[in-house]
Parts: C-alpha cells; structure tokens; sequence
C-alpha cells in the first residue's frame, strides 16, 4: 500500500497551470540534531484536478497544512549525457489548511467548494514573519 500523510508549512508560491498545482512542504523531522536544531525535509507536492484549484485559490506561503496522498517516483534520464536522475513527490489526494499563515489574511472564496467552510476555520492563526521561519 502506498500511502503517505504528512503536513508543514507551504514554503514557495504556488505554480498552477491547467488545474496543476505544484507546492513544496517544509516538513519537520521528530528527531533533533545535537545542536538542539531541528531538521527540516522539504517535500515536493503535486495536487491535480479540481483540488489544484482549490489550492491555488485558497492557498499560500506559509500556511501549514496535511496532505494524504502517494509517493511517487519522478526519475528521468538527461538526453544530452545519458545519466539517470533519482526524484520523488507526493500526488495529493487530499489536501487540508490547518492554520493560515497570517490573521489579517483570509482564506480566498473556494468557488468549485472542494472543501468545507468549517474544515478552512480549523485551528488557529498564526502571526510570523518570514525571516523567523526555521528554514
């Protein structure tokens, strides 16, 4: 079974085109490094179809959300020098705000009403600025 659930801080503006959606998570890792700095894994997230709209019209950097989905595997191979290269991202099946990056911001109006009003007030806000991110 391939099935993964994770959930961090959007940490790039979203790339939309064509009802895709592309996103990078900051997700943190529950162990700590010796310096009391916690590691960080940055995860690339594809969501597609009508969620895609939902996330380039609902979300943005710095809001933390959960993601449900499969990994997926996105080797390709340079033409030119013939090497293989290894990557992976996560193909959203579902996708969850959690809590909204900043309080004078809401959320924008989700027109296909792909999620619920209540399940965009879950949480609560939270007021930062870039430079205090952990990464």
């Amino acid at each position: 079974m391939n099935k993964v659930i994770i959930s961090g801080r959007v940490i790039n503006d979203i790339w939309y085109k064509n009802q895709v959606a592309k996103i990078k998570l900051a997700v943190k890792k529950e162990k700590v490094k010796k310096n009391d700095a916690k590691d960080v894994d940055f995860i690339p997230v594809t969501v597609l179809g009508p969620r895609a709209d939902y996330v380039n019209n609902s979300l943005k950097k710095g809001d933390y959300v959960e993601v449900i989905g499969t990994i997926n595997d996105g080797a390709y191979k340079n033409n030119n020098k013939d090497i293989k290269y290894g990557s992976y991202y996560v193909e959203c099946e579902k996708i969850e705000l959690i809590i909204a990056a900043t309080s004078n911001t809401n959320p924008k109006k989700d027109d296909n009403k792909i999620m619920d009003n209540d399940i965009l007030s879950i949480g609560t806000e939270v007021n930062f600025k870039d430079n205090e991110l952990p990464f």
